[in-house]
């Protein structure tokens, strides 16, 4: 389940910047976008330890996890991006919300809050800041896929 904390217990913050297509940080925003480095400066997306803690230490139960994420994950981006094209801000709230809860058990912080920051624009109505945000979690979200491949099949 997802909480308002990061892995060290810290509060997410609400305004943090944008990255831009090319990397650069550019201008904050009202919604909880992943910020503070660009995307392909982070190392590792996956807190390996947070994802095994959530599963009882169950290595295995881990893997099937991640093999499901992997399955499920193309169709609820689809369905982020088909709420957004046709402005259904509840939808969007939604499918942002079962993305967040889904990879959340992994401890993938910056998909988490672009997950939670595509809901959070739903919920307020307002979908200015939606495109941009898909664009955001899309790649946050090729990040975290290699990582999440590598580990379904150790």
């Amino acid at each position: 389940m997802f909480s308002r904390k990061d892995s060290r217990g810290r509060p997410l913050k609400i305004q943090v910047p944008f990255a831009d297509l090319s990397g650069e940080l550019k201008m904050e925003s009202q919604y909880p976008f992943p910020g503070n480095q660009t995307l392909s400066s982070q190392l590792m997306m996956l807190d390996h330890q947070i994802a095994l803690e959530r599963v009882g230490g169950d290595e295995d139960l881990l893997r099937e996890i991640v093999r499901l994420f992997l399955d499920e994950c193309p169709r609820l981006i689809a369905h982020i991006q088909e709420a957004i094209d046709a402005g259904d801000t509840r939808r969007l709230e939604r499918e942002a919300h079962s993305l967040k809860g889904s990879v959340a058990n992994f401890g993938a912080e910056p998909v988490v809050k672009a997950a939670l920051a595509l809901e959070v624009i739903g919920r307020s109505g307002n979908l200015c800041d939606a495109r941009e945000g898909f664009q955001q979690l899309s790649r946050s979200v090729e990040v975290l896929r290699p990582e999440l491949i590598a580990l379904s099949e150790k």
